[in-house]
């Protein structure tokens, strides 16, 4: 391809000089050129001096027989060590000086930078103490808060008080349009300490009078459930979606209900019989 180009720009700059005589070998030399050259670089160059050739021939001229930039030093000539100590200071003044450092800045000027960055070091070193102790003050106390949690949980269950009728059936028809048509009363979230089997919760759950309408895995790290309870006194519904992340043992309830007073007692009954079968390890 080199050779090619320097082919090209060799005789375009003969033609400048001798147009009548070149302007068919130059003609022949770009269909031949076009016809043979598959590199795509070479094309490029090829279709720049063409249209360059075909706008306007002095401005061609110009530009193609612009005055190139003397050379004024070898690679043999190039000092090796000196290349080596300024790329270590590459973005430095040294780059802009063309010589390391030390030669246009003093030894005190080093000494104060040195002890500077020593100071640096030591900031750093005490910033990351500081930074580990907090982390594991954090820690300490995230655990601690989690054991009110429990211990705040565990007073709650004494004061739940709600009836609940047994044996209850729903069809689906008639869960849907309910839970379309009421309003959303609540939600709780709280951490299991295991993720259960989608069958052994729907079993467990009906003997506290919690029924399952549906239940399913949307994906691999989820169970849904649909469940459905009805108040014995009222003869009113409350109607629960919960979603369990098994990745993050997370339990994650929103409920609807007819009987918007009751509605937080019926949540606080469902962590309570999860808690009792499942084990609860604290809220979110």
């Amino acid at each position: 391809p080199e050779v090619q180009l320097q082919l090209i720009v060799s005789t375009i700059k003969l033609f400048f000089k001798r147009p009548i005589e070149l302007q068919p070998i130059l003609g022949n030399l770009f269909v031949k050129a076009f016809d043979e050259t598959t590199d795509m670089f070479v094309r490029d160059k090829l279709l720049f001096y063409f249209r360059l050739l075909k706008t306007n021939i002095n401005s061609a001229e110009n530009i193609i027989n612009s005055p190139k930039d003397l050379i004024t030093s070898f690679s043999e000539e190039i000092n090796i060590e000196l290349y080596d100590r300024l790329f270590e200071e590459f973005d430095t003044l040294a780059i802009i000086y063309g010589r390391p450092s030390e030669t246009f800045i003093s030894k005190q000027s080093f000494a104060i930078n040195k002890e500077e960055e020593e100071e640096y070091e030591e900031e750093e070193e005490e910033e990351e103490e500081e930074v580990v102790v907090k982390k594991s003050q954090k820690q300490e106390q995230d655990e601690n808060d989690e054991e009110e949690e429990e211990e705040e949980y565990d007073e709650e269950e004494e004061k739940i008080d709600i009836s609940l009728l047994s044996n209850l059936k729903l069809s689906p028809q008639v869960f849907f349009n309910k839970w379309k048509s009421l309003k959303f009363c609540g939600k709780i979230t709280f951490i299991l300490s295991m993720i259960p089997e989608g069958s052994e919760v729907e079993e467990k759950l009906s003997t506290d009078k919690i029924f399952t309408l549906a239940s399913g895995a949307p994906n691999d790290n989820e169970i849904k459930f649909f469940f459905f309870s009805q108040s014995e006194g009222n003869n009113k519904y409350f109607l629960c979606e919960t979603n369990i992340n098994k990745k993050t043992k997370t339990c994650q309830v929103q409920l609807k209900s007819e009987d918007f007073i009751q509605s937080k007692i019926y949540l606080k009954y469902l962590a309570h019989c999860f808690n009792k079968h499942f084990q609860i390890k604290f809220f979110c």
